[in-house]
């Protein structure tokens, strides 16, 4: 605590409530009540003197926040199509006279019936439909011995990061510098340069720290930003706006809920050779981000599992809810999800064994020595797993017991025990992937050091450390000797958002590369050198825009989680016993720092496979749900084993995506075979165990 309140009295705080600048004003935000409606007047000209306010009318440069070829207003104008919508911005000396001042904002609304379901939806909401076939999928489905259908769903979840949404804004000579928790500082210089009309040289971002944020501070930063900045550009003062706790959970970004409907035909050895899937996800009013969305739920879907005939239907959705899009892995949980969950009905219904069928089926899809090697590392960790949790006995035990109960009869604790795989690229994969090169600077100076530019977030101090210990060495150099510059877009490079991994697989390649080009330098040109570097992900080819082959990635990291559960017949209540997580993730530059990254998104997904669901009624979401949704009763912890596995001759992958992937379809695996009912969607709460058990 001692070194937060230092870092506020200077006002270079880690996290913007700690932030405090002379002269500064505070500011909130004016939002509809309406997830539908036409904006017919805003009224600030009773505003109270002292203060001051922004509207879509009074903003001098463009009225857009812009991601790829998608964008969304920075304040609504003529109408509202979420509830919480921005519509008007206020600043004043304190929080307690911004706050008498918002009832001065007159708005005349026109309320209009709103849109919130997204399977089928009307035509006109469609943000973005792709489909990808190979093969001859309704003859084969036709043909088929045995047709498998199940429908899959996964449900909102927030990021619950460390500190609510917030920015400072300090107008200086010529030049805006804004304070914000961000994973993409020079998005945050391009949205707030273009709503003040100037050029980006004249915007300069410091970014502070963003916690855990699972992707929630990726892009809506810059949308707090410009509001922030507009105030300080209005008032010529420094403005703070930071959310309250419940503010941010119901207005902000979320993780995009996503139906998959899959319809499988088998052979009479249960071999599956036709899959039909279609997927949905809500994108919410202005969707950002759909072509990765959409390339990430496309790629994911049986891409462990060989099928010649296989259609793949993806469509993005608007409705009149916030926007909806990425949380830590941009939809691949959710397509793995499906998967996973589909799998473990085909190994029901056919009475297989799920190791056996799980890599029977990765089996057929080895093509070449690349496939060879990697269904080769697939099944490898697939018995690894099932070896560490004596799998194969306890599925066996309690699908025994399975049979010989009654699930409405049953007084004692009923157990289960599930399995799923999931598999992660790193870095962009959708249209705009070549726009994301992670660019770094690398300099070697005369004694010895050397200093590494980057604008990415490293978001923990383990991967910074990783970093450094890839240009001590590549250099030859103590650790102590590598100095990371903090990201500052009038300093360092633009390396890209920091997500999917990039961190490791794209900054960390662009690190190496530009230290071994050092390397050649080094004893032919005098010290200090500086080399600049670039990295992206590297697409397969056979990846292509009507039909699927391989990965889109050229390399893959794997996971196999086994979940043990009990559920208590008289409250429904699924307790998780145990976990074993096993991951090939290529080279591991840091174990400590891989190991606290899984352990944390393991937890992460056990809570939203178990508890975590936001929930919306017309749009709004009940503000008292906010305490619910923190404050939900925990089940003891479980004890979980991870084991990871590397290897010096491949290159780093990520593997902070994982668990998000495979756990939650193992915890639903479990519980299904512990209630003897398919829990077919997350999470499994008490609530759907005793709806599934009642009307089975």
């Amino acid at each position: 605590m001692a070194r937060t309140v230092r870092q506020a009295l200077k006002g270079r705080g880690d996290f913007v409530s700690d932030i405090y600048v002379p002269d500064m004003l505070y500011a909130s935000t004016i939002r509809s009540p309406y997830a539908s409606a036409a904006i017919h007047r805003v009224d600030a000209s009773r505003s109270l003197s002292g203060t001051t306010c922004v509207t879509a009318a009074t903003i001098p440069g463009s009225n857009e926040l812009t991601v790829g070829d998608e964008s969304m207003p920075i304040l609504a104008e003529r109408r509202a199509n979420y509830a919480g919508e921005p519509i008007a911005l206020i600043a004043g000396q304190s929080q307690r006279a911004v706050l008498a001042a918002t009832s001065d904002i007159y708005i005349e609304f026109a309320e209009q019936p709103g849109s919130f379901a997204f399977v089928h939806p009307d035509a006109t909401r469609i943000q973005s439909h792709r489909v990808v076939e190979n093969g001859s999928v309704d003859a084969a489905l036709a043909a088929s011995a045995r047709v498998v259908d199940g429908t899959y769903r996964t449900g909102i979840q927030e990021h619950l990061y460390n500190e609510p949404q917030g920015a400072v804004a300090i107008p200086g000579d010529d030049a805006m510098e804004i304070r914000c928790a961000t994973q993409w500082p020079y998005h945050v210089r391009a949205t707030v340069a273009a709503v003040l009309g100037w050029p980006t040289q004249r915007v300069i971002v410091r970014p502070g720290d963003p916690g855990i944020s699972l992707d929630g501070k990726l892009w809506y930063p810059s949308l707090v930003a410009a509001h922030a900045a507009l105030l300080a550009h209005a008032a010529d003062r420094p403005v703070k706006l930071v959310y309250s706790n419940v503010e941010d959970f119901r207005y902000t970004s979320k993780r995009a809920p996503v139906t998959v409907r899959v319809s499988t035909g088998l052979s009479e050895s249960g071999e599956l050779i036709a899959a039909d899937i279609e997927a949905f996800y809500n994108a919410g009013a202005y969707p950002l981000f759909t072509s990765e969305i959409v390339e990430q739920l496309t790629a994911s879907m049986f891409c462990h599992y060989a099928c010649e005939n296989i259609r793949i239907s993806v469509t993005a959705v608007r409705t009149n809810l916030p926007p909806l899009n990425v949380l830590s892995g941009f939809a691949a949980a959710s397509a793995h999800f499906a998967t996973e969950s589909h799998a473990a009905r085909i190994v029901e219904l056919t009475e297989s064994d799920p190791i056996a069928w799980r890599t029977a089926a990765a089996a057929g899809h080895a093509k070449g020595r690349r496939g060879r090697d990697t269904i080769a590392r697939l099944a490898d960790v697939l018995a690894e797993a099932a070896r560490q949790s004596d799998f194969s006995r306890k599925h066996a035990a309690y699908e025994l017991q399975k049979k010989r109960r009654d699930a409405l009869q049953q007084r004692s604790p009923t157990r289960g025990i599930g399995i799923a795989v999931a598999s992660q690229g790193s870095g962009f994969i959708g249209e705009h992937r070549n726009e994301y090169n992670g660019t770094i600077v690398v300099r070697l100076d005369g004694d010895r050091s050397a200093t590494l530019l980057t604008s990415a977030v490293a978001g923990s101090t383990s991967v910074a450390q990783g970093w450094r210990r890839i240009v001590a060495e590549t250099l030859g150099i103590e650790q102590q000797s590598v100095h990371v510059a903090r990201p500052d877009t009038d300093l360092t490079p633009d390396s890209g958002p920091s997500t999917l991994s990039r961190n490791v697989a794209v900054i960390g390649r662009s690190i190496e590369l530009a230290c071994e080009a050092i390397q050649k330098q080094r004893f032919r040109k005098p010290l200090p050198i500086e080399v600049r570097r670039s990295g992206k992900v590297t697409r397969t080819s056979r990846f292509g825009p009507t039909t699927r082959g391989e990965s889109p990635y050229a390399e893959l990291s794997y996971a196999v989680a086994v979940v043990e559960v009990s559920v208590d017949p008289v409250t429904f209540e699924s307790a998780v016993e145990n976990v074993w997580l096993v991951v090939d993730g290529g080279r591991i530059v840091d174990e400590v720092e891989a190991r606290r990254s899984l352990e944390m998104t393991t937890t992460q997904a056990l809570e939203w496979a178990t508890h975590e669901l936001v929930t919306y009624h017309d749009g709004v979401i009940d503000p008292r749900s906010y305490l619910t949704y923190r404050n939900i009763a925990r089940p003891v912890r479980p004890r979980i084993s991870i084991e990871i596995e590397s290897a010096s001759d491949r290159a780093p992958l990520g593997i902070g995506e994982l668990p998000q992937s495979c756990i939650p379809a193992a915890l639903a695996a479990a519980v299904s075979q512990a209630t003897a009912r398919y829990m077919d969607q997350v999470p499994t709460d008490p609530q759907l165990i005793h709806g599934y058990l009642e009307h089975a």
